[in-house]
């Protein structure tokens, strides 16, 4: 089996922020504190050929008014990478009510379709994929996202406490409510208790630069490469930084993990996909193999 990695980058504000400069520290990398956001982010992808998937949580516009957010969009559609829909809904609707799953099916529906519209405004086509803000999705953003024509979601978190879709499917593509489901890919990590390792207890935890260093996060790859058709790896915007007392300072640790994933990549001709090229036949073709979507154990 022939395995793609799907690079996937949630771009957003960290934090519902007052900082004057939330937007161009937490997204654009273009603060005083962080050059290493979402354009450097793009241009370290290209330099190796590969697409990113930004994940763009357009919601943001409505607390961040002046934002560039049709500048960013030009800039990394001119860059190759693709655009897709995040939502975080709490920054435009409610404040109280920050995932998806707390929405009723009616206002997820006018979630999705927002956001779509002004995805469509800046860069001037629809998104054709999805991933809820903090996998905060459940079976009614299936429902919305199949009524706003949406076929391909990325939200599925594997025995992740907010993600209320209720299947117990790992890694493998599925379908649901006429949606592709493309999973966060997780992998195991240890447990251990008093030092001693539990062999029985697994623990998952997504291929993310802030979660694995880059031998952990090589090992995954290597590991699930060729059983999977998709590996969806991930980091933030702001992922290269790091609070500390006085400040922000760039986390070291993160950006080694990302260019010791790119070397690999590129040493082993590993591709790299975008949700544009997945093809529907090949999902189609590995499901008939694989058990239908499950319901998650209680």
């Amino acid at each position: 089996m022939q395995t793609k990695v799907l690079i996937t980058i949630d771009t957003e504000v960290r934090t519902p922020s007052d900082r004057p400069d939330a937007f161009d520290h937490d997204v654009l990398g273009c603060s005083r504190s962080n050059s290493r956001g979402a354009y450097w982010i793009a241009d370290k992808l290209k330099s190796y050929g590969y697409p990113g998937v930004f994940f763009l949580d357009v919601y943001g516009s409505g607390k961040f008014r002046g934002a560039p957010y049709r500048e960013l969009c030009d800039r990394l559609l001119a860059g190759g990478h693709e655009i897709q829909l995040h939502t975080h809904p709490d920054l435009m609707y409610d404040p109280k009510r920050q995932s998806m799953h707390e929405y009723s099916l009616a206002e997820q529906t006018t979630i999705i379709r927002d956001g779509m519209a002004l995805l469509r405004e800046w860069t001037g086509k629809a998104p054709i994929a999805h991933r809820a803000g903090s996998y905060g999705a459940n079976k009614d953003t299936l429902k919305a996202l199949h009524a706003n024509g949406i076929f391909l979601d990325s939200s599925f978190f594997y025995r992740h406490g907010n993600c209320r879709l209720p299947f117990a499917n790992l890694n493998s593509p599925f379908k649901a409510d006429g949606i592709w489901e493309v999973p966060v890919t997780v992998h195991p990590r240890p447990v251990r208790r008093l030092g001693i390792s539990l062999p029985f207890v697994k623990r998952y935890g997504k291929l993310d630069v802030n979660w694995m260093s880059g031998p952990q996060l090589c090992k995954a790859i290597e590991q699930l490469h060729g059983t999977i058709p998709y590996i969806v790896t991930f980091l933030h915007s702001f992922s290269f930084t790091r609070r500390q007392a006085n400040g922000f300072v760039p986390d070291e640790a993160a950006i080694a993990s990302f260019q010791a994933m790119l070397q690999l990549l590129a040493e082993n001709n590993i591709p790299a996909a975008s949700f544009e090229q997945i093809d529907a036949k090949h999902l189609e073709t590995y499901a008939e193999a694989q058990p239908s979507a499950s319901p998650r154990e209680s």
